[in-house]
């Protein structure tokens, strides 16, 4: 039950690890993730099956729309696989198959 609560007051928007760089309204980095489904190759997985193993985990969240670009985010995620767990969340189905993409199609981990 302690660990349970000490989780939900756990803040890691100051942490030293965490930057926001959009700023603004809305979700910023270091929010605690919400649960979502998606896919990752042909099969159906939750956002939390990867966050509880033990490792940082960063989602990079592509965008929607005409503003997703899933290129960009996964050359640059590429050059942090070696010291962190790493994970794009792409909307577009046309990225092409990779272990480190995660695909909302729905937009469900998107829109939580």
């Amino acid at each position: 039950m302690a660990q349970a609560f000490s989780e939900l007051i756990t803040d890691t928007r100051k942490s030293s690890l965490t930057l926001d760089a959009a700023g603004g309204k809305g979700l910023r980095a270091g929010y605690r993730a919400r649960d979502a489904d998606s896919t990752l190759g042909f099969k159906s997985v939750r956002l939390y099956d990867f966050i509880y193993r033990g490792s940082w985990t960063l989602f990079a969240f592509t965008g929607t729309g005409a503003q997703a670009d899933a290129t960009t985010v996964i050359r640059t995620l590429h050059t942090l696989a070696q010291r962190v767990s790493t994970f794009v969340v792409s909307t577009d189905s046309r990225t092409g198959f990779d272990d480190q993409v995660l695909y909302d199609l729905d937009e469900e981990a998107h829109r939580v």
